[in-house]
């Protein structure tokens, strides 16, 4: 006990400032796990965020008014300031159980409601939820203010500490919830939190003699911050929150859009405000506020002029690690939003020096700016950005920043800088186009379509042949209008149309381009709703994609809503129902591929339904993909598994799988026309010789969760540590094929069918293993199966155009070997008719030629195959 009596007061302070160090971890541990709950909750949108952020900021700010204006009544700050603490962590710990409750209550309760009244309702109850917690950590402010200023540590100084730990909190998460799942994660922290508010109930206890000054409160007021200088402050932290929504959007979505990337935008944000406050904590000049809004407005003009060269740049990267790219665009990130950040975090300790009660006078600073971040949040992002867009937020955060700084600025002509510096905005308010933003990709395209919401920004764009690309936050491109890519589409609808024995109606999650949706026409009487949450991706499948989806939407119900929430609230059931999935490596995404969602599907199906999840093979290691398998098996007892093409379609049965039968059953309702169309002409054999076998299980595969996601983490890793080997995943696949005998009695195949289902079935086998060969560097192997596939089954249109493209790859070797090139050409057209590059050659040759006759058939075929090409237009 001597070294405590020696100097009381300093222990106080520095023991105080290391504990409120790491209540800074635990604070922003906490927001970012909520806020990750939240995407569970409101689906992939800015939504979760704005409500956490809001929430937290309104909390923090609420919590340091009050903490600000009773603590000079308050004798043991210590003792408060941990049982705060022990009462957030508790509130933590069981928060999964509260709001899985409150969850389930919220869903009655708006059952039958549209998805802006669930999302009204959700944020109300969400918002107060996380503003309780977020109160206590605000009320601790003025608390800790207090116990450390007792030995003259600079107010600044106890901000950036606390700031500096919230770096840590927001990449914590990131090395929990891979391990853990976000349940365990919450409650880790939680425990933490416990023994933070033990530290300082030891410290309490103590230092329990201790006296603290105590300050009347009418004597306190005469130091109290003016109402302007709040309002004004408040504006500051309204700019600084819009700023933060409106680079996390930019950011998002030029960069790699990933739960790691996410987080380290928020972590380089708190940095920035961290060191802002350190450097000026012991540095009061009145020239700094001359120069913060200066850095603010330098910051917000170079994140959007400079936003092409670093998308350019994003798109161009080889990264060799997922750790090379993390810490790449970090210093990207830095470059354009740290000189900001650190004028954010600079202005407090600047107001505090101006009043001689530093305690009071920074709580209700503090609690201005971050009531003023809540609703500048709000008001960005439910607000601004889908009225106006991101640039024109960043640029009004920017003016408003300008606009207040005339306050500690009196200088005339200071007045103008705001309104001139919206002449350096103006030209920047718009998106750049796609081609300025990815070079690489899209150098040719032509933006026809950009629309921005709460959500998402979507594009459509055409490229340099006249194909239409849908974009969504351009990393994802959801759909072409190739003639390949269309039979892709049209495939997702076909396969589970075909194995139901008699579909009346049908569930698509997700619209897309419509294009997927238009192979349900050959059922004429078929219901079909669609569920998609993008209103730019809605208007683009009615307008740019409509002569492609053969006026899908006109034929269809599309509810716009999120598809979670939709299988959650509906009371209708389907005959079939079929989700997608591209990129399943972003953030959120994989949500689709969860124990719950898949289970929620399940629930909407008939007695009979089926429901199919399609995949593609390319964006999966082997151990993600056996999570998927893992997952699917455990929601269906009857699940299957069927390919077409680099995509694998997960089938599960609601009832038993009626193989053939169930197939012949319903191309009997059909016309020849009907049956053509449905099979892509490819005939019922084709497709049943594309069966792969029961979706597999084993229990060291892991399960997706939404509450201990898998996918999100493992995946970023697999791609950027370059651990996906299609070879490796083709041989796994081959693996697991059921034998050709086991498979015709799973699809109970009549004895007059064994022959062409055999065929069919061993072409797709030989398809396959030709890939596996090429993958894997044997290319004169890759070639014999590719030929034996297509002397077994000529109809599969997979199997033909890799036929065609062997062979018009190599070409020029065949002229050069003494073969004509018209009859090379010909020869790829008897295989595939349609193959577009051949056609666009001969016709070359033919207009070389001026055959006349031939060019005019060649250009007919073309434009029948697609009609959007405009390369063969005079």
């Amino acid at each position: 006990m001597q070294l405590f009596n020696k100097n009381p007061l300093f222990l106080i302070s520095l023991l105080v400032s290391i504990v409120y160090f790491f209540t800074g971890v635990t604070a922003l541990s906490y927001e970012v796990l909520w806020a990750r709950m939240l995407s569970t909750i409101f689906g992939v949108s800015i939504f979760g965020v704005v409500v956490t952020i809001s929430a937290f900021m309104a909390g923090l700010g609420a919590g340091s008014f009050y903490g600000g204006r009773i603590q000079s009544r308050i004798n043991q700050p210590l003792l408060v300031f941990g049982l705060i603490e022990f009462f957030v962590a508790l509130f933590a710990f069981n928060l999964p159980v509260i709001f899985s409750s409150l969850d389930v209550s919220i869903q009655t309760l708006t059952a039958g409601s549209g998805y802006y009244v669930w999302i009204a309702a959700q944020a109300m109850v969400t918002f107060f939820l996380m503003f309780l917690p977020a109160f206590g950590l605000g009320f601790g402010f003025p608390l800790v203010v207090k116990s450390t200023s007792v030995n003259n540590i600079p107010l600044g100084f106890v901000y950036s500490l606390n700031t500096l730990g919230g770096v840590i909190g927001a990449l914590l998460p990131l090395f929990l919830l891979p391990v853990f799942g976000w349940v365990v994660s919450d409650r880790l922290i939680a425990v933490f939190g416990f023994l933070l508010s033990a530290t300082l109930l030891l410290l309490a206890f103590l230092f329990r003699h201790q006296k603290y000054s105590l300050v009347k409160e009418k004597e306190a007021e005469k130091h109290h911050p003016n109402k302007l200088l709040l309002t004004n402050y408040a504006l500051i932290g309204a700019s600084a929150i819009m700023l933060e929504i409106g680079w996390t959007r930019l950011y998002g979505m030029i960069l790699l859009r990933t739960e790691y990337v996410m987080a380290i935008i928020l972590a380089t944000f708190l940095l920035g405000i961290g060191l802002g406050s350190l450097v000026v904590s012991r540095s009061h000049s009145q020239n700094w506020l001359f120069l913060l809004p200066v850095l603010i407005v330098l910051s917000a003009l170079a994140s959007l002029f400079f936003l092409p060269s670093v998308s350019s740049w994003a798109e161009s990267v080889a990264y060799t690690s997922l750790f090379s790219s993390m810490w790449q665009q970090a210093a990207v990130i830095a470059l354009f939003t740290l000189p900001a950040t650190l004028a954010f975090g600079a202005w407090l300790p600047l107001l505090v020096a101006q009043h001689k009660n530093t305690c009071e006078s920074g709580a209700y600073l503090y609690g201005a700016n971050s009531i003023g971040g809540a609703i500048g949040g709000v008001v960005a992002g439910f607000i601004l950005i889908p009225l106006l867009g991101t640039p024109a937020v960043i640029a009004i955060a920017a003016f408003i920043v300008l606009l207040v700084s005339t306050h500690w600025i009196r200088a005339k002509w200071y007045k103008a800088v705001p309104f001139i510096s919206l002449l350096f905005f103006i030209p920047l308010l718009s998106f750049p186009s796609v081609k300025d933003l990815l070079p690489v990709s899209q150098k040719n395209a032509i933006d026809l379509q950009v629309y921005e919401d709460a959500l998402t920004v979507t594009h459509v764009v055409e490229d340099s042949e006249g194909q239409r690309l849908l974009l969504a936050d351009l990393q994802r491109m959801d759909a072409s209008t190739a003639p390949d890519a269309i039979t892709v589409q049209k495939n997702q609808s076909r396969l589970p149309l075909l194995l139901h024995p008699e579909p009346k109606s049908i569930l698509f999650l997700g619209l897309g381009t419509g294009i997927t949706a238009s192979g349900s026409l050959p059922y004429p009487d078929l219901k079909r709703t669609a569920v998609e949450l993008s209103q730019g991706a809605i208007d683009a499948a009615s307008t740019w994609f409509a002569d492609s989806n053969l006026h899908i939407v006109d034929k269809l119900l599309v509810v716009k809503d999120d598809a979670r929430r939709f299988l959650k609230s509906t009371n209708h059931k389907y005959d079939v129902i079929i989700g997608d999935l591209f990129h399943p490596d972003l953030i959120g995404r994989s949500n689709l591929l969860s124990l719950q969602q898949f289970l929620r599907a399940k629930s909407r199906l008939t007695d009979n339904g089926i429901f199919v999840q399609w995949i593609a093979l390319n964006q999966f290691d082997v151990d993600t993909l056996k999570v998927v398998f893992s997952t699917f098996n455990k929601s269906f007892s009857n699940a299957y598994l069927f390919v077409d093409g680099f995509r694998v379609a997960l089938v599960g049965f609601n009832s038993a799988f009626g193989g053939f039968n169930s197939v012949n059953r319903n191309i009997q309702k059909l016309n020849s026309a009907g049956v053509e169309e449905i099979t892509g002409g490819e005939g019922v054999w084709t497709w049943l010789g594309r069966y792969w076998g029961p979706v597999p299980s084993q229990k060291n595969w892991g399960i997706q969760d939404e509450w201990a996601p898998k996918i999100e983490f493992q995946l970023p890793q697999a791609k950027f540590n370059r651990q996906i080997d299609l070879g490796k995943l083709l041989a796994f696949l081959h693996s697991i094929r059921s034998p050709g005998d086991e498979a015709l009695n799973e699809l109970h195949v009549p004895e007059s069918g064994k022959s062409s289902f055999k065929k069919a079935y061993q072409a797709t086998n030989d398809y396959y293993s030709s890939w596996q060969a090429y993958f894997s560097g044997r290319s004169l192997e890759s070639q014999k199966f590719l030929a034996n596939a297509y002397a077994l089954n000529p109809k599969d249109q997979w199997i033909g155009f890799g036929m065609a493209d062997a062979l018009y790859s190599s070409i020029d070797q065949a002229v050069k070997n003494g073969i004509p090139e018209k009859k090379a050409l010909d020869r790829i057209l008897g295989i595939r008719p349609d193959h577009i590059p051949a056609l666009k050659r001969r016709l070359a040759i033919a207009d070389k030629e001026k055959d006349e006759i031939t060019s005019k058939k060649l250009k007919e075929s073309i434009v029948k195959i697609s009609p959007l090409d405009k390369t063969t237009l005079d």
